[in-house]
């Protein structure tokens, strides 16, 4: 995300939204670091996450669990997919997902990890 005005208050008009209906679609909007930190100030009143093809990487996706797991988030449905996310990061959202129990849909394809079944062979 570029930090035009523009993109800022788009942002601003996503996040006054999730508030309202509990989802929030922020799928291709490149959103880096700084806009996930304003996404977590929100998570307790999310249901549906949509963060798919930000390019998060590892650090955006343990900054994301982190958030959820402080904020006994009630988000059922996550898609974090397209995030360049490698195996240190889903480790770390596994170790998550035990106290995660809202969590019912859970979107990874498109990951670093994911290509080539790292996964399974490998596991997390």
């Amino acid at each position: 995300m570029t930090n035009s005005n523009e993109d800022l208050k788009r942002f601003a008009q996503k996040m006054e939204t999730a508030c309202v209906n509990r989802k929030v679609k922020l799928n291709n909007f490149a959103i880096g670091l700084n806009c996930t930190r304003e996404v977590m100030r929100v998570v307790p009143r999310i249901a549906h996450l949509d963060l798919s093809n930000n390019n998060l990487g590892d650090e955006g996706v343990i900054l994301l669990t982190r958030a959820l797991v402080k904020e006994n988030s009630t988000v059922i449905h996550l898609d974090i997919s397209g995030n360049a996310i490698t195996q240190i990061g889903f480790k770390h959202l596994l170790s998550a997902l035990t106290p995660l129990t809202s969590i019912i849909s859970l979107i990874l394809g498109g990951n670093n990890a994911c290509k080539r079944n790292r996964i399974g062979q490998e596991g997390a």
